[in-house]
């Protein structure tokens, strides 16, 4: 259970979407009493504008009067030092106590350069988990379609999960390097047979 609020990125999207309707379906059985979306201005559009439209989503009928009532948006960008915000925002900013941060938003091109993708999913995600820290929320969870294998596999046999071994690799220096100008991470990626 939550018994309590819940911050929600990525929500206009399609995994975040997806855990937008399972929040908002078992709302009750799960004790959620609020749901934040944080959500980036885009396209010209304000963040009452981007509610209104994820509100009129079909997957959402029939649970419009819950999602009238649980749902309020925080407008935020995950790719920007301090989510664009002009200053730090230390408290949370509702009366429900933040129980639990879902973070979901991420640049899904798979094509990117590795700087923006490493701001993308790692930056981002760093800077989500410190603020559920300082709003002292009990639960973090990062889901992303990042690494979702975009290439069918020839046969009927599942995908194996499994976590790729770095060999000699370090991970922090890779991130560093990707940060800065990618040349070496993009050979590691190569080296341990990525495209």
């Amino acid at each position: 259970r939550i018994d309590g609020a819940v911050l929600l990125t990525g929500a206009t999207g399609f995994v975040g979407g997806g855990i937008l309707f399972s929040l908002l379906a078992r709302a009750s059985e799960l004790g959620v009493t609020k749901i934040v979306l944080m959500i980036r201005q885009r396209s010209g559009k304000t963040l009452d504008e981007r509610v209104a439209k994820l509100r009129e989503n079909p997957m959402f009928d029939g649970l419009r009067e819950t999602f009238d009532k649980l749902v309020v948006g925080l407008e935020g960008d995950v790719s920007q030092r301090n989510f664009g915000w002009k200053e730090s925002s230390t408290n949370w900013p509702h009366q429900e106590t933040l129980k639990a941060v879902l973070h979901c938003a991420g640049d899904v091109r798979f094509q990117q350069p590795m700087q923006q993708a490493a701001v993308s999913l790692v930056s981002a995600t760093l800077q989500m988990q410190k603020l559920a820290n300082s709003w002292k929320s009990k639960r973090f969870l990062f889901v992303s379609t990042a690494f979702v294998h975009a290439v069918p596999p020839t046969s009927t046999e599942a995908l194996q999960e499994k976590l790729v071994e770095l060999r000699d690799f370090d991970a922090m220096e890779l991130y560093r390097d990707a940060m800065s100008h990618g040349s070496w991470a993009k050979t590691a990626m190569r080296e341990l047979g990525f495209p």
